[in-house]
């Protein structure tokens, strides 16, 4: 359960993706898939993606948090350049809270944030999460994982 803080991330900020590393072998050409909400994003007050601020939150920590084993770095400003006409993505903070309402203090949950703009771009949510998958596969390349 997240709350949406309304606050941007500042430029030139990176952002952590998780997913699990049978996407690499797996399900290699259907990337995209790594960036379906999840129920809980979806139920939100603000529909996101999530993600971890790195200064904040460690790859490791950020695998301790979601039970996931592969990391995607992403840079806020190439994010914020996806969208259409006005419609662009945004990284905004979000609060991480437990199942029973209380703030979520495992280390590194302070770093919880989330890509928005998603369902304001109805009909075009597979071209955006093309764009990201994108992102995925360069990063991957550059850490020599492809």
């Amino acid at each position: 359960m997240t709350t949406c803080d309304d606050t941007p991330l500042p430029a030139a900020t990176l952002v952590l993706r998780m997913c699990k590393s049978t996407y690499l072998k797996e399900e290699i050409n259907n990337v995209q898939a790594i960036f379906n909400l999840s129920s809980a994003d979806k139920k939100s007050d603000v529909p996101h993606l999530s993600v971890f601020e790195l200064e904040s939150t460690t790859i490791e920590q950020a695998k301790l948090l979601t039970n996931k084993d592969l990391e995607i770095k992403l840079s806020v400003d190439e994010i914020r350049k996806v969208g259409i006409e006005q419609h662009r993505l945004d990284v905004l903070w979000f609060t991480a809270f437990n199942d029973d309402g209380s703030l979520d203090l495992r280390d590194g949950a302070i770093g919880h944030c989330g890509i928005t703009g998603l369902f304001c771009l109805k009909g075009k949510f597979k071209i955006i999460r093309l764009c990201l998958a994108d992102m995925a596969r360069e990063y991957w390349r550059k850490q020599n994982y492809l």
